[in-house]
C-alpha cells in the first residue's frame, strides 16, 4: 500500500498569437509557449500536471489569444472577457516569468497579490501567482485549474 496516490492530469490550451496586431514570429510563440509549459506543468503535491500549449483552436475548442505588444506598460490577462492576455513591453529577463503567469489566468488562476503593489497574499510569497519571478504553485491551485469549466482535463495512464 502506498500512502498516498498521484494523480497524473494533463491540460492543454489552444492560443493565438499575435505581435503588434499582426502575425507573430515563430520564435517568440515558441518562447511562450515553452515557459507555460515548462512553469505550468511538474510535480505540485499529490498533482503530476502536464500543460500543453497548442496555436489555434483545439478539438473544437476556443482559442486564447496573446496579444504581444512593443512599448511600455504592464501585463494582462483575461479570461472571462475574451480569452485575451495582452503583454507590453516585457523586458527579456522577464518574458519567461510573465510568459508563465499570465498562462497561470489562461487556466483559471487569480492573482494573489495586493493588487497596485508587488506584496503577496499570506502563504504566496514563493508562488507565481504571487511573488515576480517565483514559479511554484500550490495543490489547491492545479485543483481550480483542474476544476475550471473552460479547462479540457485528460486523466492521464
Amino acid at each position: 500500500l502506498f500512502p498516498y496516490t498521484t494523480l497524473f492530469r494533463s491540460v492543454t490550451i489552444p492560443v493565438v498569437f499575435t505581435y503588434d496586431k499582426k502575425p507573430c514570429p515563430l520564435n517568440i510563440q515558441k518562447e511562450v509557449m515553452s515557459s507555460m509549459e515548462k512553469h505550468l506543468s511538474g510535480k505540485i503535491g499529490e498533482y503530476d500536471l502536464k500543460t500543453r500549449v497548442v496555436r489555434g483552436a483545439y478539438k473544437g475548442m476556443m482559442a486564447n489569444e496573446i496579444s504581444i505588444e512593443s512599448g511600455k506598460g504592464r501585463a494582462h490577462a483575461n479570461r472571462i472577457l475574451g480569452t485575451e492576455t495582452l503583454y507590453k513591453g516585457i523586458e527579456k529577463k522577464g518574458f519567461e516569468f510573465t510568459s508563465a503567469h499570465e498562462g497561470g489566468h489562461l487556466m483559471g488562476l487569480e492573482d494573489k497579490y495586493v493588487r497596485g503593489t508587488n506584496i503577496p497574499f499570506e502563504g504566496y510569497d514563493d508562488n507565481l501567482m504571487g511573488k515576480w519571478g517565483k514559479f511554484n504553485l500550490k495543490p489547491e491551485q492545479v485543483e481550480e485549474i483542474i476544476n475550471h469549466p473552460a479547462n479540457e482535463i485528460h486523466e492521464d495512464e
